[in-house]
Protein backbone atom coordinates (compact mmCIF):
# COMPACT_ATOMS: atom_id res chain seq x y z
CA UNK A 1 0.00 0.00 0.00
CA UNK A 2 1.36 3.63 -0.80
CA UNK A 3 1.46 5.95 1.69
CA UNK A 4 0.44 9.33 0.96
CA UNK A 5 2.87 12.58 2.70
CA UNK A 6 -0.07 13.32 4.91
CA UNK A 7 -1.12 9.75 6.16
CA UNK A 8 2.92 9.02 6.98
CA UNK A 9 3.45 12.02 8.94
CA UNK A 10 -0.22 11.28 10.92
CA UNK A 11 1.57 8.24 11.41
CA UNK A 12 4.68 9.23 12.94
CA UNK A 13 3.08 11.78 15.43
CA UNK A 14 1.28 8.27 16.40
CA UNK A 15 4.69 6.49 16.66
CA UNK A 16 5.48 9.37 18.53
CA UNK A 17 2.97 10.23 20.75
CA UNK A 18 3.05 6.22 22.00
CA UNK A 19 6.77 6.10 22.77
CA UNK A 20 6.11 8.58 25.67
CA UNK A 21 3.32 7.22 27.34
CA UNK A 22 3.37 4.43 30.33
CA UNK A 23 2.18 0.84 28.31
CA UNK A 24 0.06 -0.55 31.82
CA UNK A 25 0.96 -4.64 31.13
CA UNK A 26 3.99 -4.06 29.62
CA UNK A 27 6.36 -2.44 32.12
CA UNK A 28 6.28 -3.37 35.66
CA UNK A 29 8.02 -2.09 38.70
CA UNK A 30 8.79 -4.46 41.19
CA UNK A 31 8.00 -2.50 44.99
CA UNK A 32 10.83 -3.10 46.94
CA UNK A 33 10.19 -4.72 50.26
CA UNK A 34 10.50 -2.50 53.26
CA UNK A 35 9.36 -4.91 56.07
CA UNK A 36 9.99 -8.76 56.97
CA UNK A 37 7.24 -11.54 58.15
CA UNK A 38 7.72 -14.61 60.52
CA UNK A 39 5.34 -17.68 60.16
CA UNK A 40 5.74 -21.03 62.19
CA UNK A 41 4.49 -24.23 63.50
CA UNK A 42 3.68 -24.21 67.19
CA UNK A 43 3.53 -28.06 68.30
CA UNK A 44 3.26 -29.66 71.82
CA UNK A 45 6.57 -31.95 73.33
CA UNK A 46 5.27 -34.89 71.16
CA UNK A 47 5.00 -33.04 67.64
CA UNK A 48 1.64 -31.84 67.98
CA UNK A 49 0.57 -29.10 66.75
CA UNK A 50 -1.09 -26.43 68.69
CA UNK A 51 -4.07 -23.89 68.30
CA UNK A 52 -4.90 -20.99 70.16
CA UNK A 53 -1.06 -20.41 71.04
CA UNK A 54 -0.02 -16.71 70.73
CA UNK A 55 3.21 -15.92 69.52
CA UNK A 56 4.90 -11.99 70.03
CA UNK A 57 7.64 -10.52 68.62
CA UNK A 58 9.39 -8.44 70.85
CA UNK A 59 11.94 -6.17 69.67
CA UNK A 60 15.10 -6.59 71.37
CA UNK A 61 16.97 -3.53 72.81
CA UNK A 62 15.00 -2.45 75.64
CA UNK A 63 11.85 -1.28 73.43
CA UNK A 64 8.76 -1.95 74.16
CA UNK A 65 7.23 -2.79 70.27
CA UNK A 66 5.86 -6.01 69.75
CA UNK A 67 3.91 -7.54 67.09
CA UNK A 68 1.77 -11.31 67.92
CA UNK A 69 -0.74 -13.68 66.17
CA UNK A 70 -2.46 -16.06 67.14
CA UNK A 71 -2.03 -20.09 65.83
CA UNK A 72 -4.75 -21.48 63.96
CA UNK A 73 -6.10 -25.08 64.85
CA UNK A 74 -3.28 -26.41 62.56
CA UNK A 75 -0.49 -24.68 64.83
CA UNK A 76 0.29 -22.01 62.19
CA UNK A 77 0.85 -18.51 62.55
CA UNK A 78 2.25 -15.51 60.43
CA UNK A 79 3.03 -12.08 61.82
CA UNK A 80 3.78 -9.56 59.07
CA UNK A 81 4.68 -6.41 58.73
CA UNK A 82 8.10 -6.50 60.89
CA UNK A 83 10.49 -3.63 60.37
CA UNK A 84 14.21 -5.85 59.76
CA UNK A 85 15.57 -5.85 63.33
CA UNK A 86 16.10 -8.51 65.59
CA UNK A 87 13.44 -9.79 67.58
CA UNK A 88 12.90 -12.35 70.62
CA UNK A 89 10.23 -15.13 69.80
CA UNK A 90 7.94 -15.55 72.94
CA UNK A 91 5.32 -18.43 72.92
CA UNK A 92 2.41 -19.22 75.19
CA UNK A 93 -0.51 -17.79 76.83
CA UNK A 94 -0.42 -16.53 80.54
CA UNK A 95 -4.22 -17.86 80.99
CA UNK A 96 -3.87 -20.98 79.42
CA UNK A 97 -1.81 -24.54 79.86
CA UNK A 98 1.26 -23.13 78.22
CA UNK A 99 2.10 -19.76 79.83
CA UNK A 100 4.13 -17.33 78.95
CA UNK A 101 8.00 -17.92 77.92
CA UNK A 102 6.89 -21.38 77.81
CA UNK A 103 10.33 -22.20 76.52
CA UNK A 104 12.24 -21.19 79.71
CA UNK A 105 9.47 -21.75 81.99
CA UNK A 106 9.54 -25.81 80.31
CA UNK A 107 12.71 -26.88 79.43
CA UNK A 108 14.85 -24.10 81.02
CA UNK A 109 16.30 -22.36 77.89
CA UNK A 110 15.86 -19.12 76.34
CA UNK A 111 13.42 -18.18 73.64
CA UNK A 112 14.19 -18.19 70.35
CA UNK A 113 16.00 -14.91 68.55
CA UNK A 114 15.50 -13.92 64.80
CA UNK A 115 17.28 -11.17 62.94
CA UNK A 116 14.43 -10.19 60.31
CA UNK A 117 15.63 -8.59 56.78
CA UNK A 118 13.46 -6.39 54.43
CA UNK A 119 12.10 -9.19 52.07
CA UNK A 120 9.26 -10.79 50.47
CA UNK A 121 10.57 -14.26 52.19
CA UNK A 122 9.21 -15.37 55.41
CA UNK A 123 11.58 -16.42 58.09
CA UNK A 124 9.46 -19.38 59.17
CA UNK A 125 10.08 -21.22 63.05
CA UNK A 126 9.29 -24.47 64.77
CA UNK A 127 8.75 -23.72 68.35
CA UNK A 128 8.15 -26.75 70.66
CA UNK A 129 6.25 -25.88 74.55
CA UNK A 130 4.74 -28.38 76.98
CA UNK A 131 4.00 -30.63 78.80
CA UNK A 132 0.91 -29.11 79.94
CA UNK A 133 1.34 -27.15 83.35
CA UNK A 134 0.55 -28.65 86.52
CA UNK A 135 -1.08 -26.14 89.99
CA UNK A 136 0.82 -25.80 93.17
CA UNK A 137 -1.80 -24.87 96.17
CA UNK A 138 0.67 -23.45 98.65
CA UNK A 139 0.03 -22.10 102.26
CA UNK A 140 2.80 -19.73 103.69
CA UNK A 141 1.88 -20.26 107.60
CA UNK A 142 3.37 -18.63 111.14
CA UNK A 143 5.12 -21.72 112.99
CA UNK A 144 4.16 -20.64 116.52
CA UNK A 145 0.28 -18.67 115.15
CA UNK A 146 -0.65 -21.11 112.18
CA UNK A 147 -1.76 -18.10 110.44
CA UNK A 148 -1.14 -17.61 106.84
CA UNK A 149 1.89 -15.24 106.16
CA UNK A 150 0.89 -12.25 103.75
CA UNK A 151 2.90 -11.60 100.76
CA UNK A 152 5.71 -15.05 101.26
CA UNK A 153 8.02 -14.81 98.22
CA UNK A 154 8.21 -18.30 96.22
CA UNK A 155 11.55 -19.21 94.58
CA UNK A 156 11.03 -22.30 92.26
CA UNK A 157 13.73 -24.00 89.90
CA UNK A 158 14.40 -27.12 88.40
CA UNK A 159 16.22 -29.40 91.02
CA UNK A 160 18.81 -30.48 87.75
CA UNK A 161 20.40 -26.64 87.95
CA UNK A 162 17.53 -25.20 85.12
CA UNK A 163 18.09 -21.75 86.60
CA UNK A 164 15.57 -19.83 88.58
CA UNK A 165 12.39 -19.58 86.67
CA UNK A 166 9.97 -17.81 88.88
CA UNK A 167 9.58 -15.80 91.77
CA UNK A 168 5.80 -14.85 92.94
CA UNK A 169 4.06 -14.59 96.21
CA UNK A 170 2.42 -17.93 96.93
CA UNK A 171 -1.28 -19.40 96.32
CA UNK A 172 -2.01 -21.10 93.16
CA UNK A 173 1.15 -21.55 91.22
CA UNK A 174 1.50 -22.81 87.80
CA UNK A 175 4.61 -25.06 87.39
CA UNK A 176 5.99 -26.91 84.61
CA UNK A 177 5.13 -31.05 84.93
CA UNK A 178 7.22 -34.46 84.37
CA UNK A 179 10.58 -32.46 86.09
CA UNK A 180 12.01 -32.53 89.69
CA UNK A 181 11.61 -29.06 91.32
CA UNK A 182 12.93 -27.11 94.44
CA UNK A 183 11.16 -24.63 96.39
CA UNK A 184 12.34 -21.76 99.00
CA UNK A 185 10.21 -19.53 100.99
CA UNK A 186 11.13 -16.04 102.38
CA UNK A 187 8.68 -13.77 103.95
CA UNK A 188 9.91 -10.30 105.93
CA UNK A 189 10.36 -10.76 109.58
CA UNK A 190 10.79 -14.23 109.22
CA UNK A 191 13.76 -17.17 108.78
CA UNK A 192 14.10 -18.58 105.30
CA UNK A 193 12.67 -22.05 104.51
CA UNK A 194 15.39 -24.79 103.68
CA UNK A 195 15.17 -26.17 100.25
CA UNK A 196 12.20 -28.52 99.59
CA UNK A 197 12.51 -30.83 96.71
CA UNK A 198 9.37 -31.61 95.26
CA UNK A 199 8.83 -34.53 92.77
CA UNK A 200 7.89 -34.38 89.12
CA UNK A 201 4.15 -33.30 89.25
CA UNK A 202 1.78 -35.07 86.03
CA UNK A 203 0.68 -32.32 83.39
CA UNK A 204 -2.71 -30.63 85.01
CA UNK A 205 -1.99 -32.81 88.53
CA UNK A 206 -3.01 -29.96 91.10
CA UNK A 207 -1.08 -30.36 94.64
CA UNK A 208 -1.10 -28.99 98.05
CA UNK A 209 1.75 -27.95 99.80
CA UNK A 210 1.75 -26.03 103.58
CA UNK A 211 5.71 -24.78 104.76
CA UNK A 212 5.66 -23.09 108.15
CA UNK A 213 8.23 -20.23 108.87
CA UNK A 214 9.68 -19.06 111.94
CA UNK A 215 9.75 -16.00 113.17
CA UNK A 216 13.06 -13.79 112.55
CA UNK A 217 14.53 -12.52 115.97
CA UNK A 218 13.92 -8.67 115.83
CA UNK A 219 16.37 -5.37 116.40
CA UNK A 220 16.86 -1.75 115.92
CA UNK A 221 18.91 0.80 114.45
CA UNK A 222 19.48 4.31 115.63
CA UNK A 223 21.60 7.19 114.43
CA UNK A 224 22.42 10.48 112.65
CA UNK A 225 22.56 11.60 109.11
CA UNK A 226 25.39 14.31 108.31
CA UNK A 227 25.72 16.52 105.27
CA UNK A 228 29.30 17.30 103.31
CA UNK A 229 29.55 20.25 106.05
CA UNK A 230 29.15 17.73 108.65
CA UNK A 231 26.14 19.53 109.41
CA UNK A 232 22.40 17.54 110.43
CA UNK A 233 20.38 16.68 107.52
CA UNK A 234 16.98 16.63 107.64
CA UNK A 235 14.57 15.22 105.72
CA UNK A 236 16.72 12.22 103.99
CA UNK A 237 15.40 8.57 103.82
CA UNK A 238 17.67 6.14 105.58
CA UNK A 239 17.63 2.64 103.56
CA UNK A 240 18.75 -0.58 105.67
CA UNK A 241 18.91 -4.08 103.17
CA UNK A 242 19.66 -7.16 105.15
CA UNK A 243 22.66 -8.77 103.02
CA UNK A 244 21.64 -12.18 103.13
CA UNK A 245 17.94 -11.71 101.92
CA UNK A 246 19.26 -9.93 98.16
CA UNK A 247 16.05 -8.41 97.17
CA UNK A 248 13.53 -9.33 100.04
CA UNK A 249 14.08 -7.01 102.63
CA UNK A 250 12.53 -5.34 105.56
CA UNK A 251 10.63 -2.59 103.81
CA UNK A 252 11.62 -0.01 106.75
CA UNK A 253 13.18 3.03 105.23
CA UNK A 254 12.23 6.12 107.73
CA UNK A 255 13.41 9.78 107.06
CA UNK A 256 15.69 11.76 109.67
CA UNK A 257 13.62 14.49 112.05
CA UNK A 258 14.72 18.14 112.05
CA UNK A 259 17.80 17.33 114.56
CA UNK A 260 18.86 14.97 112.04
CA UNK A 261 17.93 11.40 114.01
CA UNK A 262 16.41 8.60 112.65
CA UNK A 263 15.50 5.49 114.32
CA UNK A 264 14.24 1.99 112.50
CA UNK A 265 12.66 -0.46 115.19
CA UNK A 266 11.24 -4.16 114.65
CA UNK A 267 14.33 -4.82 112.35
CA UNK A 268 14.94 -8.62 111.39
CA UNK A 269 18.24 -9.29 113.12
CA UNK A 270 21.55 -10.11 110.76
CA UNK A 271 24.09 -8.28 108.44
CA UNK A 272 23.44 -4.57 107.43
CA UNK A 273 24.20 -2.57 104.64
CA UNK A 274 22.63 1.10 105.52
CA UNK A 275 23.03 4.49 103.41
CA UNK A 276 21.44 7.64 103.05
CA UNK A 277 20.10 9.81 99.93
CA UNK A 278 18.03 12.89 99.55
CA UNK A 279 17.07 12.87 95.88
CA UNK A 280 15.32 15.92 96.20
CA UNK A 281 18.71 17.33 96.79
CA UNK A 282 20.87 16.01 94.73
CA UNK A 283 22.16 13.01 96.75
CA UNK A 284 22.13 9.32 95.82
CA UNK A 285 24.23 8.23 99.16
CA UNK A 286 26.48 6.41 96.61
CA UNK A 287 29.68 6.94 98.87
CA UNK A 288 28.19 6.89 102.43
CA UNK A 289 27.50 3.28 102.87
CA UNK A 290 28.07 1.88 106.75
CA UNK A 291 27.95 -2.03 106.73
CA UNK A 292 27.00 -3.27 110.55
CA UNK A 293 25.66 -6.95 112.27
CA UNK A 294 22.07 -5.93 113.94
CA UNK A 295 21.87 -7.98 117.35
CA UNK A 296 18.89 -8.59 118.63
CA UNK A 297 19.87 -7.73 122.57
CA UNK A 298 19.32 -3.56 123.17
CA UNK A 299 19.51 -1.10 123.09
CA UNK A 300 19.71 -0.36 119.25
CA UNK A 301 23.02 -0.23 117.10
CA UNK A 302 23.97 3.40 116.64
CA UNK A 303 25.56 4.51 113.71
CA UNK A 304 26.15 8.19 111.89
CA UNK A 305 25.86 8.56 108.13
CA UNK A 306 27.19 10.75 105.99
CA UNK A 307 25.11 11.64 102.20
CA UNK A 308 28.08 11.41 100.68
CA UNK A 309 28.95 13.49 97.53
CA UNK A 310 26.28 15.44 95.03
CA UNK A 311 25.22 13.76 92.18
CA UNK A 312 26.01 14.99 88.84
CA UNK A 313 23.28 15.84 86.31
CA UNK A 314 23.14 14.54 82.77
CA UNK A 315 20.46 15.29 80.06
CA UNK A 316 20.05 12.67 77.30
CA UNK A 317 18.70 14.10 74.08
CA UNK A 318 17.69 12.17 70.68
CA UNK A 319 17.37 13.93 67.24
CA UNK A 320 15.74 12.64 64.28
CA UNK A 321 18.48 12.05 61.43
CA UNK A 322 15.80 12.65 58.85
CA UNK A 323 13.65 15.50 60.41
CA UNK A 324 16.37 17.13 62.99
CA UNK A 325 13.54 17.22 65.20
CA UNK A 326 13.66 15.88 69.04
CA UNK A 327 12.48 12.78 70.06
CA UNK A 328 10.37 13.18 73.21
CA UNK A 329 10.01 9.37 74.07
CA UNK A 330 13.06 7.71 74.53
CA UNK A 331 14.60 4.98 76.16
CA UNK A 332 17.57 4.86 78.48
CA UNK A 333 19.87 2.02 79.87
CA UNK A 334 22.33 3.11 82.04
CA UNK A 335 25.29 0.81 82.33
CA UNK A 336 28.01 0.77 85.44
CA UNK A 337 31.85 1.01 83.26
CA UNK A 338 33.39 0.22 86.59
CA UNK A 339 34.34 -2.69 88.28
CA UNK A 340 34.40 -0.84 91.75
CA UNK A 341 30.73 -1.88 93.84
CA UNK A 342 28.03 0.07 94.13
CA UNK A 343 25.68 -0.55 96.72
CA UNK A 344 22.87 2.94 96.30
CA UNK A 345 21.75 3.29 92.75
CA UNK A 346 24.44 5.01 90.46
CA UNK A 347 21.80 6.43 88.55
CA UNK A 348 18.34 8.04 89.34
CA UNK A 349 15.73 9.11 86.78
CA UNK A 350 13.87 12.64 87.13
CA UNK A 351 11.57 14.35 84.31
CA UNK A 352 12.14 15.03 80.80
CA UNK A 353 15.07 12.49 79.98
CA UNK A 354 17.38 13.96 82.84
CA UNK A 355 18.81 11.61 85.52
CA UNK A 356 21.09 12.37 88.66
CA UNK A 357 24.55 10.36 87.81
CA UNK A 358 27.30 9.12 90.57
CA UNK A 359 30.15 11.45 90.26
CA UNK A 360 33.73 10.07 89.98
CA UNK A 361 32.29 7.44 88.04
CA UNK A 362 32.87 5.79 84.18
CA UNK A 363 28.73 5.09 82.85
CA UNK A 364 27.31 4.49 79.34
CA UNK A 365 23.56 5.25 77.98
CA UNK A 366 22.35 3.15 75.44
CA UNK A 367 19.12 5.14 73.96
CA UNK A 368 16.34 3.86 71.92
CA UNK A 369 13.22 4.74 70.52
CA UNK A 370 10.05 2.78 69.49
CA UNK A 371 10.32 3.29 65.86
CA UNK A 372 14.21 3.78 65.02
CA UNK A 373 17.28 1.99 64.67
CA UNK A 374 17.28 -0.99 66.28
CA UNK A 375 19.62 -0.96 69.03
CA UNK A 376 19.75 3.12 69.45
CA UNK A 377 23.31 4.48 70.09
CA UNK A 378 25.72 3.68 73.29
CA UNK A 379 27.18 6.55 74.71
CA UNK A 380 30.45 6.83 77.30
CA UNK A 381 30.88 9.36 79.90
CA UNK A 382 32.14 10.12 82.39
CA UNK A 383 33.56 10.54 85.34
CA UNK A 384 31.65 13.34 86.12
CA UNK A 385 32.33 16.00 88.78
CA UNK A 386 29.89 16.62 91.68
CA UNK A 387 27.07 18.32 90.68
CA UNK A 388 28.55 18.77 87.18
CA UNK A 389 25.55 19.79 84.22
CA UNK A 390 25.68 17.69 81.11
CA UNK A 391 24.28 17.15 77.87
CA UNK A 392 24.61 14.13 75.36
CA UNK A 393 23.09 14.51 71.83
CA UNK A 394 22.51 11.80 69.47
CA UNK A 395 20.96 11.10 66.16
CA UNK A 396 18.79 8.10 65.62
CA UNK A 397 17.89 7.05 62.22
CA UNK A 398 13.90 6.21 61.80
CA UNK A 399 13.78 2.23 61.27
CA UNK A 400 11.96 1.16 57.72
CA UNK A 401 8.47 0.27 57.97
CA UNK A 402 5.74 0.85 60.73
CA UNK A 403 6.23 0.02 64.83
CA UNK A 404 3.73 -0.73 67.53
CA UNK A 405 4.13 0.74 70.63
CA UNK A 406 3.43 -1.59 73.26
CA UNK A 407 0.26 -0.23 75.00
Amino acid sequence: MRMTPGFRSLMVFFLSTLATVPTLGFCATSAVAQTGCITGLVTDETGHPLGHVKVEAVKMGGSSTHHQAWTEANGRFQIPGLPPVKYEIVSGDSGGPYPNHANSFFYGIPELYLSITASDKCEDVVIHVGPKVAKLNLSVLDAITKRPIEQPRIELWRASGGGLFTGTTGGKLSVPSQTELSLRVQAVGYDESLSIKLPGFRPEEVRDLSVELQPAMRGCIAGSVIGEDNLPLTDAQIIPHLSTRSSLNDDHPVVTDSHGRFQMNNLEVGPYYIYAQKISAGYLGTDGVVFLTLPSNPPCSEVVLKIGLKAARLRVKAIDAKTAKEILQIHTDYGNEERRSTYSSFVERLTGNVALVEPFRKLSVQITADGYEENGKSVYFGPLAPDEEKTITVELQPSLGPSVPHP
